[in-house]
């Protein structure tokens, strides 16, 4: 088990990371760039060419696709949340359950970890978007 002053410097060492992130996005791009961002992987890297990034996929894509893209992939998946939560109130449904289990924890995920640019999370993404929503369409036909 982690030592609890090591998960205090820990954390604080991520916070620090976002602010750093959230930081260079504000002051060294154009007000265009913090619109519509700045391009993949846009995040700054070390004289030595190590990366060094938020540790946030939320703060990645602030900097990479601007203010709109991180809006846009906000709105995907918290949409698609509440439709699987709306699904499992009305009744148990183990798709849905699942997609909305999986999307939780990816979102989790996502605030200490950069997975935007993971093929294998994406594809995990879009089967939890696909099992959700074919979850909410039989609830749909059941209930029709």
């Amino acid at each position: 088990m982690l030592d609890p002053a090591k998960r205090s410097q820990d954390v604080g060492l991520r916070v620090e990371a976002w602010t750093d992130g959230v930081n260079e996005w504000w002051s060294s791009n154009s007000v265009l760039e913090q619109i519509v961002g700045a391009g993949m992987k846009s995040e700054g890297r070390s004289g030595r060419g190590v990366y060094e990034g938020s540790h946030s996929t939320y703060v990645t894509i602030l900097r990479d696709a601007g203010v709109i893209g991180l809006l846009m992939f906000l709105a995907v998946t918290l949409s698609a949340g509440v439709r699987f939560a709306a699904t499992l109130m009305r009744g148990p449904n183990r798709l849905a359950a699942f997609a909305l289990a999986g999307l939780a924890t990816i979102a989790v995920e996502n605030v200490v970890h950069i997975f935007i640019y993971s093929e294998s999370i994406i594809v995990l993404l879009l089967l939890l978007l696909t099992c959700g929503e074919m979850a909410c369409s039989q609830a749909r036909l059941y209930t029709a």
